[in-house]
């Protein structure tokens, strides 16, 4: 592996902590809350970061499989729903550990816009960090309406 793709391996793998560690900190009682009607829960956006980081994996190796359906996500305890993301997003590690610096110039298209795969790990690590953000954004919310 050389130098540029173990960065981003590194990045990525520090990006799946920080994320876990939101997961950490999120009680049974936040899972499934909205600080208003139009938002979506912590329980989505964990399902959504669980699918979507490995669709960024599968577009990068030009994978066409699709990420695994959890049964019953909607019912699932905070454990469950951690070991379920640790599980998919080591398997997302384990997938591209083998990406050269040669692959990270290899163009691939991203909702009709092309892109350098290089760029897209850069996706792949933003996406995460702003759906971090949105569970301590729901954290927060939800802690200030318990003392109110």
């Amino acid at each position: 592996m050389n130098t540029k793709s173990m960065f981003y391996l590194e990045i990525i793998g520090k990006s799946h902590e920080t994320f876990k560690d939101y997961l950490s900190h999120i009680s049974e009682d936040i899972l499934d809350w909205k600080f208003h009607e139009h938002t979506v829960t912590a329980r989505w956006i964990i399902s959504h970061v669980i699918k979507d980081q490995k669709w960024f994996v599968n577009l990068i190796l030009d994978k066409k499989g699709r990420s695994k359906d959890y049964k019953n996500f909607k019912k699932l305890e905070i454990e469950k729903i951690i070991a379920i993301f640790d599980e998919a997003m080591q398997e997302n590690i384990t997938q591209l550990q083998n990406i050269s610096d040669e692959d990270l110039n290899e163009i691939k298209e991203l909702k009709g816009y092309p892109m350098k795969v290089e760029d897209l790990l850069f996706e792949y690590i933003n996406h995460l960090s702003h759906h971090g953000g949105q569970l301590a954004q729901i954290m927060n919310a939800w802690k200030r309406e318990q003392r109110a």
